[in-house]
């Protein structure tokens, strides 16, 4: 009964700290029922879900839990932490876990999710020789991600960022990182120009027909 009242004081000591900050967290008991979903959490899921009456965790956010949960014997340790990448309609977040320790055992898991994602979208330059994988991995260029921060997103390797920079930057005709983004961005104007364009010859075309 202590450890309950001690997790509530807890639970309403981070909700005050964090108000103003642009956290988004969970805090689920030692059975996995939630125990503090802070309406800005339920509205940034709503969100990323694309379900706007959404009230609980979605379904398949909790299995992922579960399996992370039950990879640990079915409850964390106090120095065990677990983290996964969801990639709903909406946009891409990262979702740590790590335990609660009151007294000496894991009387509550705290998760904390973070977006991330692309701010560019470079897809149109699949339609001159690029992969869908370097479409991507273009697209956190202009966040000026490391290639660290780049292969988690991804989940690739930290050489396997490099390889495909490489092979970008050769398809491109370009050196270096600057380079590579400038004439990315280039390309695809001029693809999107292109696209545009056709659109008009392609609709006079079905008129006729």
């Amino acid at each position: 009964m202590q450890s309950d009242h001690r997790l509530k004081w807890l639970v309403d000591s981070l909700s005050k700290l964090i108000e103003t900050e642009e956290v988004y967290y969970v805090v689920l008991d030692d059975t996995l029922e939630v125990v503090d979903l802070p309406e800005k959490t339920l509205r940034f899921l709503q969100a990323y879900y694309a379900v706007p009456d959404l009230q609980l965790l979605p379904d398949e956010l909790m299995q992922t839990i579960r399996s992370h949960i039950q990879a640990a014997n079915g409850l964390l340790q106090p120095d065990q932490t677990f983290s996964f990448k969801k990639y709903p309609k909406g946009g891409h977040f990262l979702c740590r876990g790590c335990p609660i320790v009151i007294g000496s055992k894991t009387t509550a898991i705290l998760l904390k999710l973070i977006p991330f994602g692309p701010t560019e979208d470079f897809s149109f330059l699949t339609s001159i020789g690029l992969t869908a994988r370097e479409a991507e991995l273009l697209s956190f260029l202009p966040l000026g991600y490391p290639d660290k921060a780049i292969a988690t997103a991804m989940d690739i390797s930290h050489n396997g960022v490099k390889k495909h920079l490489n092979k970008i930057a050769c398809k491109l005709n370009a050196k270096g990182r600057t380079e590579i983004l400038y004439k990315a961005l280039l390309k695809k104007r001029e693809v999107m120009a292109l696209a545009l364009s056709v659109q008009p010859d392609l609709e006079a075309y079905q008129g006729v027909q």
